[in-house]
């Protein structure tokens, strides 16, 4: 059977809209490493850079010169060396670290002002490294500094040679060393994963070397940033604090700072990250590890052709 009608009359429509297809957060899929809302080639070339790999890795290592100035944090800011005690704004907390106490800035006040900054670093020659083992924790503000020389809140411009901040969960990193400040003197990029930065110790190390502006970033012993920019060494620095600058203060524990007039090389990271073992042993926090066992292989692989071409972008 077949209704006809007919009729005239107008009809009138308001607010019409165009989307794009979404692809809502609760919709990706395990395999979905670049949150596209996709499984593909993307995601296969994501789990091959990272075949094979595991929490254990063997590295070579060099043991380092002295450092120039050396915070062990140990129930105290002294320097270990003598040549820049530090001074706290408040009384400061102090925690386990990963060799004895850590220093926990917990508090809005808190930070380490080394004395003597300006003849400290007017020692650094050729070049400059800054290292220390971390532990963040979840911030309200987000934006954090662990350490920065030469900042006076609220001023314009300031004159910055060293600045180590924005921190985010995850979210951008800054390397800033040189003078005067400039972008040229920046290394710069996105954390992989919230496990670099809270909830884990991790170490770092970050150098320039001013002969050629190499600036560089090593993460638990292994190269994880590089550029050349600008060759301008650190100078004129009156100033330097730990826990707190440019992007606002650090939550968190930090153990273990040091300082070096030249920059390390990454078997000196890496002894550093190893206590001189040139053992890392740590947990996986990749996506690719989607059989939750440490280590990526035929079984995460299996995962990701299951769910091969499938999309959930909606509607």
């Amino acid at each position: 059977m077949t209704c006809k009608s007919s009729g005239t009359g107008n009809v009138y429509f308001d607010d019409i809209r165009l989307y794009s297809s979404v692809c809502p957060e609760e919709n990706v899929l395990r395999a979905d490493f670049d949150c596209d809302c996709e499984v593909n080639y993307k995601d296969l070339e994501k789990i091959a850079d990272d075949w094979l790999d595991n929490g254990y890795k063997q590295l070579s290592i060099s043991a380092p010169n002295t450092p120039l100035a050396w915070y062990k944090f140990d129930n105290d800011t002294q320097d270990s060396i003598g040549n820049a005690h530090g001074r706290t704004s408040v009384s400061p907390t102090y925690a386990q670290g990963v060799f004895g106490q850590a220093i926990n800035f917990n508090i809005n006040e808190d930070y380490v002002e080394l004395t003597g900054a300006s003849e400290l670093f007017s020692k650094i020659i050729k070049g400059i490294t800054i290292s220390f083992w971390q532990n963040g924790q979840d911030s309200p503000h987000l934006n954090d500094t662990l350490c920065c020389s030469d900042y006076i809140y609220g001023q314009q411009n300031p004159a910055i040679a060293i600045n180590l901040g924005c921190w985010k969960q995850p979210g951008k990193y800054y390397w800033d060393c040189g003078s005067p400040w400039s972008y040229n003197n920046r290394l710069s990029g996105n954390h992989r994963h919230k496990a670099e930065w809270s909830g884990r110790w991790n170490h770092w190390a970050f150098t320039k070397d001013y002969s050629t502006g190499t600036m560089q970033i090593y993460f638990n012993g292994l190269f994880y940033d590089s550029r050349t920019g600008d060759k301008s060494p650190v100078s004129e620095v009156t100033s330097f604090q730990i826990g707190t600058g440019w992007y606002g203060r650090y939550d968190g524990l930090i153990d273990d700072f040091r300082i070096y007039d030249y920059p390390l090389s990454q078997q000196e990271a890496a002894y550093l990250a190893t206590n001189g073992t040139g053992i890392i042993d740590l947990p996986l926090f990749t996506s690719t590890d989607l059989f939750y066992d440490n280590q990526i292989d035929f079984k995460d692989f299996a995962i990701l052709a299951d769910g091969w071409l499938e999309n959930q972008l909606f509607p």
